[in-house]
């Protein structure tokens, strides 16, 4: 199964939800979930940071591919995203929804270890962006 976080900017601000539900309970991490039957990469992370923030996002691109097994996902895929609209409320599996400064993140001391290392790579700059795409029209191409 393929399970994606999402990384929404807000100017220099983070987006992070504390979890209501285990795995991680009471741990605060980025928004995410896992994606459906016949659903993009990139439109379940828009459908989950919509669903679990109230928040509407841009997606840019990825930032890391992390195999992760301990939750029985084969692959997590983080994604970068810029807020468009919307103010943080906590929904579906989320009990707190708030922006933070890096700063901020840095001293949680309730926080996932990837939530945290992610953070750190976005805000310092070390990271690179990977485009996102879907391969669609491959039958006409390959006449051409």
């Amino acid at each position: 199964m393929t399970g994606v976080g999402g990384i929404v900017l807000k100017d220099d601000l983070f987006l992070l939800v504390r979890r209501g539900v285990d795995p991680k309970k009471g741990f605060w991490c980025i928004p995410g979930g896992n994606v459906k039957a016949n659903e993009t990469a990139r439109d379940a992370i828009r459908r989950e940071i919509l669903e679990v923030t109230g928040i509407d996002a841009e997606i840019l691109g990825v930032v890391d591919l992390c195999e992760f097994p301990p939750y029985g996902r084969d692959i997590y895929v983080t994604f970068l995203a810029t807020h468009v609209r919307g103010y943080p409320k906590p929904r579906s599996d989320a009990v707190e929804a708030r922006w933070f400064s890096a700063n901020q993140v840095r001293r949680l001391k309730k926080i996932t270890t990837l939530t945290k290392l992610l953070v750190r790579k976005v805000a310092e700059g070390d990271c690179c962006l990977i485009q996102a795409h879907t391969i669609e029209g491959t039958q006409e191409e390959a006449k051409q």
